[in-house]
């Protein structure tokens, strides 16, 4: 039993020890956002709730501010701490999708059962996302991925069991993924896919659910654009895509991303191709051999990643691929894998091409996270100059500065961090302590 669980914890382990390693415990770039306001909270002794609903760029991100401000207030705002959190919610999350996809305790687990936990595992934990494994800021990505995995395996549960507590569950966390961040949203489509898709293969349409999933849809949606408005800054609008070849080529660009080396845009879009005619062959044989509501979890990974890749192809196109973009394509994999892993054809021949597939899927994306490796040491070091930075900040010119967020005067600079110093938080406490 004691060594099931060391086996299938293996891979989580293994990322929280390389991220408390490399994590470094400064504020870098966006991190200044959220840390401003809880410098106010801590001035001001109260809660601007106006600060905590307010967009950030054009996303709402209401949640891990909240979540940040609780971790900050016990750890004198540790970056290394929400690193940790987020390591933590990608951990839960494996542990709903494994426990659900292979239908056993723990304890029960078989070593077949095992090795796929431990692939599931290494291509959710992908190294090549290592910007946002190393960056605080980064929690709400990981909020959204855990909020989609448990979040669409309670509506599952519900429609299998009918318990309004699942569905209750499943409503919250689609409400913490919408003000996560704007991808976070997608979420509530792929609910509509995944109730559509059982009750399609049940041939018996459950319309009160349909319509308390539509009528919470609209609800979140009027919420989340109330108010709403584009940043004046052209930071946005140069990146958004400039026809509709733009989007569709960095679709397949974003699927790629974690199963190639390399950066290179064509590999990365010949892996992204190659995916998704596997996830169309896929999707036709649950469809045929009527497994839709077995493997309704993992379509639902992949309904919502490539969800998000499409968002990102017409807001992000003309930015190439950017390293904080590359968490969401790991849970397509996983959905992946786990349709791969649950295929039940009766054509022998077609479950051993598929098995191959499998390898073929899994290898590729566990030897770009091995080969990502190296990328954690270069950001380590560039952390540490960011930090070195912040140390002689009264002493560095505006360009250094900028190094570690894009201060518009040299005066900003100097009041921003300076109020981070006199509040004794994140790098300036943990040198204080040293002393």
């Amino acid at each position: 039993m004691l060594l099931k669980w060391t086996a299938v914890l293996l891979p989580g382990i293994l990322l929280a020890n390389i991220v408390w390693l490399f994590g470094i415990n400064t504020v870098f770039m966006d991190d200044f956002e959220p840390i401003a306001d809880f410098i106010n909270i801590i001035n001001d002794r109260k809660i601007d709730w106006n600060a905590l609903l307010a967009l950030h760029n054009e996303h709402r991100i209401v949640i891990p501010r909240i979540i940040t401000h609780v971790i900050a207030y016990f750890t004198h705002y540790n970056t290394k701490f929400l690193m940790m959190f987020s390591v933590l919610l990608l951990i839960w999350g494996y542990l709903i999708f494994i426990r659900y996809t292979v239908q056993k305790k723990i304890k029960e687990f078989s070593l077949k059962d095992i090795l796929y936990a431990s692939v599931i595992g290494c291509c959710l934990f992908s190294l090549k996302q290592y910007e946002n494994l190393l960056w605080g800021f980064q929690i709400a990505w990981f909020l959204i991925e855990f909020c989609v995995i448990s979040g669409c395996a309670c509506l599952v549960l519900y429609m299998e069991n009918k318990k309004r507590i699942c569905l209750c569950m499943a409503i919250i966390m689609g409400v913490l993924s919408s003000f996560s961040s704007l991808h976070g949203l997608a979420i509530w489509p792929c609910y509509l896919v995944i109730v559509l898709l059982n009750q399609f293969e049940q041939r018996q349409f459950d319309y009160k659910l349909l319509l308390v999933i539509i009528v919470t849809t609209i609800i979140i949606f009027l919420l989340y654009f109330h108010n709403y408005f584009l940043p004046e800054a052209d930071i946005l609008s140069t990146g958004k895509a400039k026809s509709l070849m733009q989007v569709v080529s960095f679709f397949f660009m974003n699927l790629g991303c974690v199963l190639v080396f390399s950066n290179d845009a064509t590999m990365m879009k010949i892996a992204g191709i190659t995916e998704f005619v596997l996830i169309t062959f896929l999707c036709f044989e649950t469809l045929v051999n009527k497994t839709i509501r077995k493997n309704l979890l993992s379509i639902s990974l992949i309904v919502f990643g490539c969800g998000v890749a499409l968002m990102l192809g017409i807001g992000r196109a003309s930015w190439g691929i950017p390293g904080r973009y590359m968490t969401f394509p790991c849970i397509v994999v996983v959905g992946c894998l786990g349709l791969l892993y649950n295929f039940n054809g009766k054509n022998l021949w077609k479950k051993r091409w598929l098995w191959v597939c499998f390898i073929i899927l899994s290898g590729m994306s566990c030897l770009t996270s091995y080969y990502s490796l190296q990328q954690y040491a270069k950001l380590y070091n560039a952390k540490m100059i960011a930090a070195a930075v912040m140390i002689d900040y009264k002493k560095e010119p505006l360009y250094i500065l900028r190094f570690i967020y894009p201060f518009k005067t040299y005066e900003e600079a100097q009041r921003r961090i300076g109020d981070i110093e006199h509040a004794n938080l994140s790098f300036f406490y943990e040198l204080k302590g040293s002393k």
